[in-house]
Protein backbone atom coordinates (compact mmCIF):
# COMPACT_ATOMS: atom_id res chain seq x y z
CA UNK A 1 0.00 0.00 0.00
CA UNK A 2 2.62 2.41 -1.19
CA UNK A 3 0.19 4.82 -2.52
CA UNK A 4 -1.01 5.04 1.53
CA UNK A 5 0.08 8.51 2.90
CA UNK A 6 -2.39 8.32 6.02
CA UNK A 7 -5.87 8.13 7.38
CA UNK A 8 -8.36 11.26 8.34
CA UNK A 9 -11.83 11.16 9.43
CA UNK A 10 -11.98 7.21 8.43
CA UNK A 11 -10.45 7.94 4.81
CA UNK A 12 -7.31 6.70 3.55
CA UNK A 13 -5.62 9.33 1.71
CA UNK A 14 -2.42 9.63 -0.73
CA UNK A 15 0.63 11.99 -0.57
CA UNK A 16 -1.53 15.08 -1.79
CA UNK A 17 -4.67 14.53 0.74
CA UNK A 18 -6.49 13.08 -2.22
CA UNK A 19 -8.83 10.17 -0.98
CA UNK A 20 -7.42 6.82 -2.32
CA UNK A 21 -9.50 5.40 -5.28
CA UNK A 22 -10.28 2.01 -3.71
CA UNK A 23 -13.95 1.70 -1.81
CA UNK A 24 -12.80 -1.02 0.21
CA UNK A 25 -9.96 1.25 1.60
CA UNK A 26 -13.20 3.45 3.05
CA UNK A 27 -12.78 2.98 6.56
CA UNK A 28 -15.73 4.68 7.78
CA UNK A 29 -18.06 2.20 5.97
CA UNK A 30 -16.64 -0.52 8.84
CA UNK A 31 -17.65 1.44 11.46
CA UNK A 32 -20.81 1.72 13.92
CA UNK A 33 -23.83 3.67 12.45
CA UNK A 34 -23.63 5.71 15.62
CA UNK A 35 -20.30 7.36 14.50
CA UNK A 36 -20.97 10.80 13.07
CA UNK A 37 -17.88 12.80 11.48
CA UNK A 38 -17.20 15.71 9.37
CA UNK A 39 -16.12 15.78 5.35
CA UNK A 40 -12.93 16.41 4.24
CA UNK A 41 -14.03 19.65 2.25
CA UNK A 42 -15.96 20.49 5.30
CA UNK A 43 -12.49 19.95 7.44
CA UNK A 44 -10.70 22.04 4.95
CA UNK A 45 -12.97 24.98 5.51
CA UNK A 46 -12.85 25.00 8.98
CA UNK A 47 -9.43 24.80 8.79
CA UNK A 48 -9.45 28.29 6.74
CA UNK A 49 -11.42 29.96 9.44
CA UNK A 50 -10.46 28.41 12.46
CA UNK A 51 -7.82 25.85 14.28
CA UNK A 52 -7.98 22.67 13.05
CA UNK A 53 -5.11 20.30 15.39
CA UNK A 54 -2.70 17.35 14.37
CA UNK A 55 -1.70 15.67 17.36
CA UNK A 56 1.13 12.86 16.43
CA UNK A 57 4.43 11.35 17.93
CA UNK A 58 6.89 8.73 16.25
CA UNK A 59 8.09 8.79 12.81
CA UNK A 60 6.02 6.67 11.36
CA UNK A 61 3.58 9.45 11.59
CA UNK A 62 5.38 11.98 9.55
CA UNK A 63 3.72 11.18 5.97
CA UNK A 64 0.34 11.74 7.49
CA UNK A 65 1.28 14.45 8.99
CA UNK A 66 3.11 15.83 6.35
CA UNK A 67 0.35 15.18 4.09
CA UNK A 68 -2.34 16.73 6.47
CA UNK A 69 -0.48 20.05 6.47
CA UNK A 70 0.39 20.47 2.47
CA UNK A 71 -3.08 19.32 1.53
CA UNK A 72 -4.95 22.21 4.18
CA UNK A 73 -6.95 19.79 6.64
CA UNK A 74 -4.66 20.86 9.41
CA UNK A 75 -3.21 24.26 10.54
CA UNK A 76 -1.93 23.52 13.97
CA UNK A 77 0.58 20.72 15.51
CA UNK A 78 1.06 19.29 18.64
CA UNK A 79 4.10 17.51 17.60
CA UNK A 80 6.92 15.57 19.20
CA UNK A 81 11.06 16.24 18.62
CA UNK A 82 11.30 13.48 16.12
CA UNK A 83 8.13 14.14 13.77
CA UNK A 84 9.49 17.92 13.58
CA UNK A 85 12.87 16.99 12.47
CA UNK A 86 10.91 14.72 9.72
CA UNK A 87 9.37 16.79 8.83
CA UNK A 88 11.96 20.11 8.29
CA UNK A 89 13.72 17.54 6.47
CA UNK A 90 10.56 17.04 3.72
CA UNK A 91 10.94 20.69 2.87
CA UNK A 92 12.71 21.73 -0.18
Amino acid sequence: MDRLAGELLGVLLNDDGQPLDDNEHEISEHLDNEYSQVELDVLRRVCNIGEVWCIGAMDYKTRAIHMALKSGYVNFMAIDSVVAKSLIQRVP
